[in-house]
């Protein structure tokens, strides 16, 4: 029954466009009451929880932005270039 509320809470949060950091943190918020946690310990734990998404964010956009780079280089021929071996080894680190 309190998991059919919390998902009500947190689809009225989306839908008011709030922020998702803050829905996360309310429904820890609402799990650590029900859990019986020390405040101390929510707060620890609601930090946590968004230094990991946001590390997950930066990651899939480190993904994103290497497979850009890669279709955009294969692209523009320096893969022919780096198979025939014709430019400087300085150039070929950058390019590898």
């Amino acid at each position: 029954m309190m998991i059919i509320i919390m998902t009500t809470k947190i689809k009225r949060k989306l839908r008011s466009k709030c922020c998702l950091t803050k829905c996360l943190q309310n429904v820890f918020e609402n799990s650590a009451r029900l859990l019986g946690l020390t405040k101390k310990l929510l707060v620890h734990s609601c930090q946590l929880v968004i230094i990991i998404w946001n590390w997950l964010l930066v990651f899939t956009w480190m993904i994103q932005v290497g497979f850009l780079l890669r279709v955009q280089r294969r692209n523009t021929g320096l893969l022919f270039l780096k198979e025939t071996n014709s430019y400087s080894p300085l150039l070929y680190h950058f390019v590898s």
